[in-house]
This record gives C-alpha cells, sequence and structure tokens, in this order.
C-alpha cells in the first residue's frame, strides 16, 4: 500500500504519536472528486481519516471513523474508479458520513486499486474487533461479510439488509 507523504502532512494534527499510517489516496478529479481539492483518504492501523477541503480550499473538514464503529464495508468498482460504502453502528439516517438518509457513507472516484486495498484492509481489521468474529448461524441466514444479490438489478449487498442499497429492492434471505 502506498504513503504520500503530502498526504500525511495533511493529516499531521489529527494523527496519534503512536499511529501508523498504512495507506494514503485521493479521489480522482474526473471521477466524483471534487475538481479542485479532492478528498483525501487516510488508513492507519487504528482508524480512517477522511480530509476534504471546500469553498476554495479556505474550509476543512475531516471525519475520523473508528474501525469498532464500521458495521459493513463494501466496493462498487467503474470503470475508472470505484465507490466505497461505509456502515456504521448506530447511524441509520445522521449527517456527515451518513447523509442524505442513506445509511451507508459514500466516498466516490476512488482509484480502483487503492479503493480494493482499502476495503480488504478494513475488513482485516474489522476482524480484530472484539465481538466481530463471527458466530454460528442458521442454515441459510447471511452473516457478515457473505452477500446478498438483488434480483431485480443485480447489485451485490452486504448479508443483513433487507433491501438493494441501489433501487430498493426487497432482498430474498
Amino acid at each position: 500500500m502506498a504513503v504520500d507523504a503530502a498526504e500525511v502532512d495533511a493529516a499531521k494534527e489529527l494523527l496519534w504519536p503512536d499511529e501508523k499510517v498504512e495507506m494514503t489516496t485521493r479521489q480522482l478529479r474526473a471521477a466524483g472528486g471534487s475538481l479542485l481539492y479532492p478528498t483525501t483518504i487516510v488508513v492507519t492501523d487504528k482508524r480512517l481519516l477522511i480530509l476534504s477541503k471546500s469553498d476554495m480550499g479556505l474550509k476543512e473538514d475531516s471525519q475520523v471513523i473508528f474501525y469498532k464503529d464500521i458495521t459493513g464495508i463494501r466496493i462498487e468498482k467503474g470503470i475508472m474508479s470505484s465507490t466505497i460504502f461505509i456502515r456504521l453502528s448506530g447511524f441509520e439516517k445522521d449527517t456527515g458520513s451518513v447523509e442524505n438518509g442513506k445509511e451507508e457513507g459514500e466516498i466516490a472516484g476512488v482509484p480502483n486499486e487503492d479503493a480494493k486495498l482499502i476495503v480488504d484492509f478494513v475488513n482485516r481489521k474489522l476482524m480484530e474487533v472484539p465481538g466481530n468474529v463471527e458466530q454460528p448461524r442458521e442454515a441459510g441466514e447471511a452473516g457478515r461479510g457473505e452477500y446478498k444479490y438483488c434480483q431485480r438489478c443485480g447489485t451485490k449487498n452486504v448479508g443483513d439488509a433487507r433491501f438493494c442499497s441501489k433501487c430498493g429492492a426487497p432482498l430474498v434471505a
């Protein structure tokens, strides 16, 4: 995983002394990111840092997501870039990472290979969180790390989803 020194420098005020930066990436400008100030994602051994600028770079916004608060992460791959969807515990409808009535936060315009590396890394970190070890289930019950495919549009959805994240159709167990 690549670490860009300029992106680490942008996050230096948020980093803890004992925190290790595992990877950094930036949104692609033409594929979902801001043309002037694309969002930076800093992946550490303890959490995700999402850094955004707006208003001609005068306004900075940072979101910190601890791995223990993530209940699911998935990727939707496009031609040039991917969108990462993050589901957080206790945030059914909120603002910030999860906005506009969505149940998942979304980071669009992430380079495809970087998005895959981030999702794989976060999924490994989720397995380290106490209580996230998969428990035995009844036959046919989808669990963490498993997916359901929408019968209407074919979209891959997290295992505990009841409705398709793309078209809203009910998902069959």
